[in-house]
């Protein structure tokens, strides 16, 4: 495959993304709720990048389609420029690779491949369910095309057992392979407990996965932070980082905190630079250390009789999928499952840009509902 000819295939999945995101602002459509998540998450982060939100989520829906599509396409992991320091290859002994969904995020695995070393992939449950099989035919394909074999495996990183199965697999001398901002592990992306650390990631406090450091401490080997990004679509890079050594005299939970904020400081100055091509912004809020934030409100407010009142836009948005009707909080990405007559007064108050005057809103809607809606800011004065 030429580049021509891959830039042919991206231009199909481009076609493909931007179909996927033409209703983007319909409150039934199956990309809403990614497109406010991202939307959302990327105001809370990256708050001074200036961009349209559409055109952003287009790009993002793009790569994100192209990243997984890159491990079929022969071009992409032919022409992958390698970057940084690379000396871990001369001495081939167990490493902890730790990446992101960033840029062709998949074509580390073809690296790994090219150049023997054996390694176990660690995966989210849901990933491991639908894509154990899929991955295990694209390491064939590869094995056919390098003529030679490693030790390869794939582990369930939310199995109970998998600490134990990844010590055994440092020592047989393989390698593991980590993507860190999938926070996932035994109780997913949900969970909040002591396997998780507090930093700082672009002036946010996020918890992140601690057990990639403890690994590093307790095997007593590196962690080498890698990242994939684009500098053109043609242009996959894939660069790694100096290694992070544990030393015996560290205390393990400092180390834990120091490596893993030292690898969320790497992306993060990447991310400044290819924002559009991080996956994570679609679930980055379940890493934010205060999930119940904005869900304290202060006592109710008096409507006032003789003013007027509207939909809060700027606080709420409106979506709607298989499950029901809610309001998705523009601040905090939490969402407000409501009833299927509120809901429709609400997006019929949005859509007409309707000013309701406090007295008439007292005839239409309960009293405690209507202090409700005041509370949470789900209704403002206009």
């Amino acid at each position: 495959m030429n580049r021509h000819t891959y830039l042919k295939e991206a231009d199909k999945i481009r076609a493909h993304a931007d179909n996927e995101c033409t209703d983007l602002h319909e409150i039934s459509s199956p990309q809403r709720y990614h497109f406010l998540q991202s939307k959302s998450t990327r105001n809370i982060f990256l708050p001074d990048l200036q961009t349209d939100d559409d055109i952003f989520f287009r790009e993002l829906m793009f790569h994100t389609e192209l990243a997984i599509k890159d491990q079929e396409l022969p071009y992409a992991y032919e022409n992958l420029t390698v970057k940084g320091n690379t000396s871990f290859l001369e001495e081939n002994k167990p490493v902890i690779y730790c990446t992101f969904h960033l840029g062709s995020y998949r074509l580390i695995n073809f690296f790994l491949y090219k150049h023997k070393i054996d390694y176990a992939l660690m995966i989210s449950q849901k990933t491991f369910e639908a894509e154990e099989q899929r991955i295990h035919s694209i390491h064939k394909k590869i094995e056919e095309k390098y003529a030679h074999s490693i030790q390869f495996k794939v582990l369930n990183a939310e199995s109970e057992t998998v600490a134990m199965q990844m010590i055994r697999e440092v020592r047989k001398g393989n390698s593991l392979l980590f993507y860190i901002d999938g926070n996932t592990g035994v109780g997913g992306t949900d969970r909040k407990d002591d396997k998780l650390v507090a930093i700082d990631f672009l002036g946010q406090t996020l918890l992140a996965r601690k057990g990639i450091a403890f690994l590093s401490h307790y095997l007593n080997i590196p962690v080498i932070p890698v990242l994939s990004y684009r500098r053109t679509v043609a242009e996959p890079i894939l660069e790694f980082f100096d290694p992070i050594y544990p030393t015996p005299e560290t205390d393990r939970e400092a180390y834990c905190k120091q490596t893993t904020q030292e690898i969320w400081n790497i992306f993060a100055r990447y991310l400044k630079k290819y924002p559009e091509q991080w996956e994570g912004w679609l679930y980055a809020n379940h890493f934010l250390s205060t999930p119940e934030q904005g869900t304290s409100y202060a006592a109710p407010i008096p409507i006032e009789d003789n003013s007027y009142y509207t939909f809060a836009r700027n606080n709420y948005s409106l979506f709607a999928n298989h499950q029901g009707h809610y309001l998705y909080h523009n601040q905090t990405t939490h969402c407000i499952k409501v009833s299927d007559s509120l809901f429709k007064f609400l997006n019929k108050i949005d859509q007409d840009h309707i000013d309701i005057e406090g007295k008439s809103l007292k005839g239409l809607i309960s009293e405690s509902l209507l202090n409700n809606l005041i509370q949470t800011s789900i209704f403002a004065k206009v």
